[in-house]
């Protein structure tokens, strides 16, 4: 399981990348990089769920 849980942490770290490429950066605002803004968040907490899932079967393994 744990093998999948780093997979899905990769896709999303290349998905995060790939969402920064999409940025226009001369047009920072809102309304212009809403997608990538959004994506850039939701992908960072995939990779934050996974990590905790990952520490809490650690411990719950150790207990």
């Amino acid at each position: 399981m744990q093998k999948v849980r780093n997979t899905v942490i990769m896709l999303a770290a290349l998905v995060i990348l790939a969402r920064l490429l999409m940025i226009d950066y001369a047009n920072l605002g809102w309304a212009e990089n809403r997608g990538s803004y959004l994506g850039i968040l939701s992908m960072s907490l995939v990779i934050l769920a996974m990590v905790l899932v990952s520490r809490q079967e650690k411990k719950k393994e150790n207990s």
